[in-house]
């Protein structure tokens, strides 16, 4: 009736499962601080007051910084706007005198003029996919290496029309670049999750003798050589020859060391 008190029932948008999982991948993500981990959460608590209780902490790596939320929100705009950037890029050295590893620019090659294409996440880490407009050719950078980025205001791009991020990520095994090339590889069978998880669907597999599997590959082969140099015990580079004599040269150097060790001893 008109004029009468009414009551509603306001019912959360997550079940108890969801909001656990939702709170889980704020507490894992390493990628954001513990400060900003605290504040996401607390967002969440004020959206769902009523939420089960939720671990403490997840025990994550957090190597986060606010530096790499406002770099993200310039590379976006970049993107959306086809502008071009300048980019300041890292990587990790060790200050001996205080016995820590430090984010600095690269003392060559640090700062890029990026046409910016993409921003993807594969392997455990957010890239920045774009063209060296200096020295050409495609480069992915990794997002929590990136000191700064600036726009290049009046400098604008065209994305191309055959750019795929999910192809150029699914030929880019750990996001090495480099031109595509037919590999093939003798594997041990037991590998078989793991070559999934690397390669995706980009690996076809042929048995072979018992215990040994085919794969054959059109990637980068930088990536490749890393996975055969990780799986070396159960990965033989079979063609081509260039990338196969790749692996085989660092394997001998370090099979003298140990055995220079063995000679010592």
């Amino acid at each position: 009736k008109l004029n009468q008190p009414r009551r509603y029932y306001l019912k959360s948008a997550l079940s108890q499962e969801e909001w656990r999982i939702f709170s889980d991948l704020v507490l894992v993500y390493p990628y954001i601080t513990e400060g900003q981990t605290k504040k996401f959460l607390r967002v969440l608590d004020r959206l769902d007051p009523q939420h089960p209780p939720r671990a403490k902490s997840r025990y994550a790596f957090k190597r986060g910084s606010a530096r790499q939320f406002q770099c993200i929100a310039l590379i976006d705009q970049a993107i959306r706007e086809r502008t071009a950037a300048a980019v300041r890029y890292g990587e990790y050295r060790l200050d001996r005198a205080a016995g820590k590893a430090a984010l600095v620019q690269r003392e060559r090659h640090g700062l890029y003029r990026l046409a910016p294409y993409a921003l993807l996440w594969s392997n455990g880490y957010y890239y920045l996919v774009g063209k060296d407009l200096e020295q050409g050719g495609i480069m992915n950078l990794r997002a929590d290496r990136i000191l700064s980025v600036g726009l290049l205001k009046g400098e604008t791009f065209d994305l191309p029309r055959d750019f795929d991020p999910a192809e150029h990520r699914d030929r880019s095994p750990v996001m090495y670049p480099g031109a595509p090339q037919f590999i093939r590889l003798r594997c041990r069978e037991s590998l078989l999750n793991t070559i999934l998880d690397f390669f995706g669907p980009q690996a076809r597999l042929q048995p072979m003798e018992e215990g040994w599997l085919q794969v054959t590959l059109n990637l980068a082969p930088s990536g490749v050589r890393r996975f055969a140099l990780q799986y070396a015990d159960s990965v033989e580079v079979l063609e081509p020859e260039e990338l196969r004599r790749s692996v085989r040269e660092p394997m001998e150097a370090a099979l003298a060391r140990y055995a220079g060790e063995e000679e010592q001893a």
